[in-house]
């Protein structure tokens, strides 16, 4: 298992949400944004690869990625 880190580069929050893994019974994971402050970092634990979704507040756009394990992102 390896971090996937994301990196808030904007002047406004971001809400994140990395896709959960396993099968039903054994998921790791939320369905849940976390929010992350401007300069500030967060780190999910993965097998494999997942699907990072992300919402600005500062204008409300969205975008998505393929997150890799043990990998950083950043937000720009």
């Amino acid at each position: 298992m390896g971090a996937v880190s994301i990196k808030n580069n904007t002047i406004a929050d971001i809400n994140v949400r990395i896709t959960r893994e396993g099968d039903s019974g054994n998921d790791t994971g939320s369905i849940a944004f976390y929010t992350i402050k401007p300069g500030h970092t967060e780190k999910w634990e993965r097998k494999w690869w997942q699907v990072a979704f992300v919402r600005r507040d500062v204008d409300g756009k969205s975008e998505s990625f393929t997150v890799v394990p043990d990998n950083s992102y950043a937000v720009n």
